[in-house]
């Protein structure tokens, strides 16, 4: 299996503050991302771009994370994000089987099931099945590379969308790719943790719970499908994957 590393990031001299994270005033190592070796990088100023951004345009709703809209502000700058790794990986004129979106401060506690890659033909996505906000979970997405420009550009549609709903982060997202891109989502099992600034593992993922949970009747579940024995035992031929890994 091929893969190719995006990445994107900031830096900033402002203080980092987060306070749904209870993170205020955390020194960051802005150097941490060459632990994760990527082939295309590209590092902002993200007090530069939030100015570029002219942020308070898009205060046309309360703040449905009732924080002065700082998690608003934070929101944007990373939609903003992927919009530039969409641009990324169109300037790398690279294409790719599939592309994955993924946060690097997470823990995973389950391996990549390739056989997941059979459901991002036609319109179909894939998201984890479980901590939904209500129905979306924004820190895992799975697609083919033809959607991975339609997730990147979702920031193009954030101050229309703020003239009518809050700009909160999951039920924006998921309204977008349902009703006007017409995207269909399948909740697929992949299981993680984040990982706090402090090293501090938060409790996402609890197999023993159906809270936040994928269920039947929300979209489509992946059913993982019962394979035939293939007869006088002859091996199915591997076809390379090129994935597309966007940080």
């Amino acid at each position: 299996m091929e893969y190719t590393i995006f990445l994107h990031s900031y830096q900033f001299d402002s203080p980092y503050v987060n306070p749904r994270a209870k993170e205020v005033n955390v020194t960051l190592d802005f150097d941490e991302y060459t632990l994760l070796h990527p082939h295309f990088v590209q590092i902002d100023d993200q007090d530069k771009i939030k100015t570029q951004l002219h942020l308070e345009a898009y205060r046309n709703q309360k703040d449905p994370w009732e924080s002065n809209y700082i998690c608003v502000d934070n929101f944007l700058c990373a939609m903003y994000s992927k919009k530039v790794l969409g641009n990324m990986i169109q300037d790398s004129g690279l294409e790719f089987d599939a592309c994955i979106f993924l946060r690097p401060d997470v823990l995973y506690l389950n391996p990549f099931d390739c056989k997941w890659l059979s459901l991002i033909q036609d319109k179909r996505v894939c998201i984890p099945n479980f901590a939904l906000f209500p129905r979306f979970n924004d820190r895992f997405f799975l697609c083919s590379q033809e959607h991975a420009y339609t997730y990147t550009n979702l920031f193009d549609d954030l101050l229309e969308y703020s003239y009518y709903y809050p700009l909160h982060s999951e039920t924006c997202q998921h309204r977008l790719l349902q009703e006007k891109y017409k995207l269909k989502i399948v909740y697929i099992p992949i299981h993680f943790n984040r990982v706090r600034v402090n090293g501090i593992v938060l409790p996402d993922y609890n197999p023993h719970s159906n809270k936040r949970m994928a269920m039947h009747n929300t979209a489509t579940l992946y059913k993982p499908s019962v394979q035939k024995k293939q007869k006088n035992n002859i091996k199915q031929k591997r076809i390379p994957v090129k994935f597309g890994l966007i940080l």
